[in-house]
This record gives C-alpha cells, sequence and structure tokens, in this order.
C-alpha cells in the first residue's frame, strides 16, 4: 500500500530507489506504536481518504481492517470526519500536534509540496483549537469503526467480518410467517449484520449502528 502511494511519480532507476527508501522509513516508523510503553496517538481521518481506493481489492481491505484494528488499541484513537460535515478549514493540507516529555509541543503542518515545523507557543496554540474543532465535527470511535466498513450505510469492503460465530436475534417486527422474517446480530460492537432468517446462510447486510438505529427509529414510528 505504502509503495503504491509513494511511487505515483516514479519515473527513473534514481527515484525507483528513493521509493524504497521511503517506504522502509514509513513502515519502521508504525513500529513506534508497539513500543512500550506506546505512544498516545489521537487520528482524523477525512471521509475523502476512505474513498479513493487502491487498484487492488484485497490490499484494499487489508488497508482498511488494519485501520479498524489500530483503532481498537489502547493507545490510538482513530475519528472520520464525514462528507456530512461540509468544508473545513484543514481541507487543503495535514495538521500533525506533537506534545513532548518536557510538555512543550509543536505543530507540523503538510500541503502539496510543502511543510512547515513550528514551534511558536501561540503558533501550536492555534493549531490546537484548529484541531479541537476539527474533532468536534468527527465521528465518534466506535461510530468511525462502523464508518469505515460502511460509510454513509453503504459498504466500503468487499468484505464483511466473519459472521459464522455471529449471535442472532429474530427482530420484534418478525411475524413467524413468510414476511417481515429478519435477524440482526449484536456479536460485533461496530457493525450491525442483518440477514433474512429464512436463508441463513445467505448473504447479510452489515449497517453502521447509527444507521440501523435511525432505521429502527424509523420503522418503528411507521
Amino acid at each position: 500500500m505504502a509503495r503504491k502511494l509513494l511511487s505515483g511519480a516514479q519515473e527513473t532507476d534514481a527515484e525507483a530507489e528513493l521509493v524504497e527508501e521511503q517506504v522502509i522509513a514509513r513502515m519502521g516508523r508504525q513500529q513506534l506504536l508497539h513500543r512500550n510503553p506506546a505512544p498516545s496517538v489521537r487520528i482524523i481521518m477525512d471521509e475523502y481518504a476512505l474513498r479513493r481506493p487502491v487498484t487492488d481489492p484485497k490490499a484494499w481491505d487489508e488497508q482498511l481492517t488494519h485501520l479498524i484494528d489500530m483503532g481498537e488499541t489502547a493507545s490510538v484513537v482513530l475519528q472520520v470526519l464525514p462528507f456530512a460535515a461540509a468544508a473545513h478549514h484543514l481541507m487543503d493540507g495535514s495538521l500533525t500536534l506533537l506534545w513532548q516529555d518536557d510538555a512543550s509541543a509543536v505543530a507540523y503542518t503538510e500541503g502539496n509540496g510543502c511543510a512547515e515545523l513550528s514551534e511558536d507557543p501561540a503558533a501550536v496554540t492555534r493549531y490546537r483549537l484548529s484541531y479541537d474543532r476539527f474533532r468536534d465535527l468527527a465521528l465518534p470511535p466506535p461510530e468511525s469503526a462502523a464508518f469505515i466498513r460502511c460509510p454513509g450505510g453503504a459498504q466500503i469492503m468487499s468484505r464483511i467480518p466473519d459472521l459464522s460465530t455471529a449471535t442472532w436475534h429474530k427482530s420484534s417486527y418478525s411475524d413467524g410467517g413468510d414476511n417481515n422474517c429478519v435477524e440482526v446480530s449484536d456479536t460485533f460492537p461496530a457493525l450491525v449484520p442483518v440477514r433474512d432468517s429464512k436463508t441463513p446462510t445467505g448473504p447479510a447486510l452489515a449497517f453502521g449502528p447509527g444507521a440501523w438505529s435511525a432505521f429502527v427509529e424509523y420503522a418503528a414510528g411507521h
């Protein structure tokens, strides 16, 4: 995945070597998340990043699964900013805030072909306020994990978790006849699988908790 992202402008052998160096550096940085003690990391992703897959569906699924798995670790908080949050003032790049052991902080901003590291306390405070406003617009972590699987109720991953161990409950709207035979599983905290009880081995739909709650609320009122 990293190699695909970094090799887009590769044209010469020298550039190919540079890409390999960048891939090694990027993969090496991931190991920092697994050290003991692990750093506390909070990440907010724009939905746009989830709408631009690579050409290999398997690699894309693995990348999304990796994001969800990392978001479930104790030291990482992952949130998604959906398109529904509309335009925001950090759309033109990325912002990284780093708190150091001596309680000082730095801000690193990066855009298309430019980057800046700021240690000025006043500037860092402004960037921190920007981050706080950005976080207020983002989905909570459980809903973010569900969104990565099913953004806006539409599944983005080409597969859903193995449902063979799922516990299913018949919907209270099922009448035991030929209609309304719906079963729901509450096995997965960030995903709500739904299936037709008449064909339990058939396909299942996957909803995010928010989308499923909205559907149930609507169904109860009609």
